[in-house]
């Protein structure tokens, strides 16, 4: 009994040390996987499975057993990579040769690289996503590059895209493949935009000629002003969009009105008039380039009250009277004056969030599909993306300069100022600044 005892003992041992022996196998095969020696990555494998095999068959315990399955499907996980690489690196040595040493291209030794791409992307799926983007990167390279076949390469391009943005946080910057993967793919989509500008400015020139008399009454109204213009096209070109946002009988005080005032009706009708309100699948491709041309008369006028109204905000700041430009520091009346300013030029602005001055269907920031998110305030006009209320830091920053203001009253520039009320202030702050003494 003790004798049976022993031997089982000897058997566990002998199990676990066979265990332990697998394990320094198998982070020996990672660690020449990650400085891409794949050949010591596959010898570890290899090696890894007969010590993995005697210990399933020494030991009887579960957390043992256990660990030899894991170590079986770690290792699986190794030569799957190990072999994915292996077959990339032979792939693109026969790649380079062919295209360097022959002299005619030779369409069979194509085809067999390629299929050797193939092969190490499958062998990668799901396992290692930077081995099989490289291998689909190859692919799209042939395709593109050799077999002129754009399409095709863009579609292994696309999806390369789609593996590096899986295997975040990891980055492949500055990796020869990805950079020109993500160049090909940049070169592709600027000769589609270009190929469709092209398309979009002959169906433009055909209306214009088309058009020809209703664009001149357009022009010769914007000649006229704002006013003569919006009455001309609401009157001869309706908006579609119904009720109407500008009401034509807001125009008779135009000349009466305050710029932010004309600013805000241009900005409505702008809004009936602009192209993504009158799109081309509900009223047609002649009605949306009219409604694009209006909106560029309307916005041309828009632009010059905008452009009067930042000119009245420098000079709301800088001319004011003289007891108040010395009021305290100088700085106060300017900074509340200016801040009051733009916030009633970003509650127009908030206005116009919903329309784009842009009709383009394509985002320079586009890669494959991806557009990049944008903070800024016309765009997170709700303030959704933004850790603070823009509102009250602004309120915030009002009542720091207030402060600051009333700092510098008690240093004694109070007492320059005109007025009573500024000499009560003043000498209302030095008795606190006494008290507080």
């Amino acid at each position: 009994m003790f004798v049976l005892a022993e031997y089982m003992m000897w058997k566990e041992m002998k199990a676990l040390a066979l265990l332990e022996i697998a394990t320094v196998l198998h982070q020996h095969s990672v660690s020449s996987l990650e400085q891409q020696d794949f050949r010591a990555s596959l010898r570890a494998v290899h090696e890894m499975n007969y010590p993995l095999e005697e210990a399933a068959r020494l030991t009887d315990h579960d957390e043992m057993q256990t660990d030899v399955r894991v170590l079986k499907a770690d290792a699986s996980y190794q030569q799957a990579s190990a072999e994915s690489m292996q077959a990339i690196s032979m792939a693109r040595h026969q790649l380079t040769n062919f295209l360097q040493d022959d002299e005619f291209l030779n369409m069979n030794m194509v085809f067999n690289t390629l299929d050797m791409f193939k092969d190490a992307a499958l062998k990668a799926r799901e396992i290692n996503l930077e081995q099989e983007a490289i291998a689909c990167y190859y692919q799209g390279h042939i395709f593109e590059k050799i077999l002129k076949l754009k399409q095709k390469g863009k579609t292994f391009y696309l999806q390369v895209m789609q593996l590096t943005e899986a295997a975040k946080p990891k980055l492949f910057n500055g990796q020869e493949w990805y950079d020109d993967c993500t160049a090909s793919l940049r070169a592709m989509q600027d000769e589609a935009r270009e190929r469709d500008d092209n398309e979009q400015e002959k169906i433009r020139q055909a209306f214009r000629k088309e058009m020809e008399k209703e664009l001149n009454d357009i022009a010769a109204a914007k000649t006229a002003g704002a006013v003569q213009l919006l009455k001309h096209v609401y009157a001869k070109h309706p908006p579609k969009n119904t009720p109407f946002k500008l009401d034509i009988k807001d125009l008779s005080e135009w000349d009466s009105l305050e710029t932010k005032d004309k600013k805000r009706l241009l900005l409505k009708a702008l809004s009936d008039f602009h192209p993504d309100k009158n799109s081309k699948a509900d009223y047609g491709e002649k009605w949306h380039f009219l409604v694009g041309e209006i909106s560029k008369a309307i916005s041309h006028f828009h632009d010059n009250e905008k452009s009067l109204m930042r000119g009245e905000n420098t000079s709301s700041g800088d001319g004011v009277d003289g007891d108040a430009t010395e009021d305290k520091t100088g700085e106060g009346d300017d900074h509340d004056g200016g801040e009051n300013d733009d916030a009633a030029d970003d509650d127009d602005d908030d206005e116009w969030t919903d329309i784009d001055s842009s009709s383009s269907e394509y985002d320079d920031n586009d890669i494959g599909g991806y557009r990049t998110p944008c903070f800024c305030g016309m765009c997170d006009p709700d303030g959704l993306y933004s850790d603070d209320n823009d509102d009250d830091d602004g309120a915030d920053d009002d009542d720091a300069d207030d402060d600051d203001d009333a700092d510098d009253g008690n240093s004694g520039l109070g007492d320059e100022h005109s007025g009573d009320g500024n000499n009560n202030k003043a000498k209302d702050d030095d008795d606190d600044h006494e008290d507080d003494s």
